[in-house]
């Protein structure tokens, strides 16, 4: 989830030409719900998003025990110390700053989740 367009079609034309699954959305609340309709495997998701942060989703997805075991890959454009820490502490399991390299994400993704198509 990424709230600039651009980023968000690059991620998704990436991702889906290795065969993965999207389903990009464009806030908080709706990667919740979503989420929770429908568990994904990975969550990519960015720190600064309309309504409630990147944080604070995180933070309710490991608060549910139903959602708890996702991975959460943060994409930010936020690259300070501080702002990584925060995305840890909030249960993130990997952070990647922007402008992001494709390599680096698709590396950080196959660490995560094994290999791609």
């Amino acid at each position: 989830m990424d709230d600039t367009p651009a980023n968000l079609q690059l991620l998704i034309s990436v991702l889906q030409t290795t065969g993965l699954e999207v389903r990009p959305v464009l806030t908080g609340e709706i990667a919740l719900r979503s989420a929770e309709l429908m568990p994904p495997d990975l969550i990519l998701l960015d720190v600064m998003l309309p309504g409630i942060s990147g944080f604070e989703v995180c933070k309710r997805l490991k608060a549910n025990p139903q959602l708890a075991h996702i991975p959460v890959i943060f994409l930010s454009a936020l690259g300070g110390e501080a702002e990584k820490q925060k995305a840890f502490e909030s249960g993130g399991t990997a952070y990647i700053t922007k402008p992001f390299r494709v390599e680096e994400v698709l590396n950080t993704i196959q660490r995560i989740i094994g290999p791609l198509d």
